[in-house]
């Protein structure tokens, strides 16, 4: 998959806080926090694909990532 163009600034900011390349690791199809190998099946609509060009987490990431918390 190819992975969202950012500003050279945020990218390296990105690549410190994961302590990996963001952009390479979505090109391989790995998720930049639990390192699993990301298939497209495994995402539940477009949306999670395109979150995943965007972040680089896999579905079930984005899942703790942006878990609902109750009012």
């Amino acid at each position: 998959m190819e992975p969202s163009k950012k500003h050279p600034e945020i990218e390296a900011f990105l690549n410190e806080i994961f302590g990996i390349e963001r952009e390479a690791f979505i090109k391989n199809n790995k998720c930049v926090s639990c390192e699993e190998e990301v298939r497209s099946p495994s995402f539940r609509t477009m949306l999670g694909i395109t979150e995943f060009a965007i972040s680089g987490l896999c579905q079930n990431c984005q899942d703790e990532v942006f878990e609902e918390v109750p009012d």
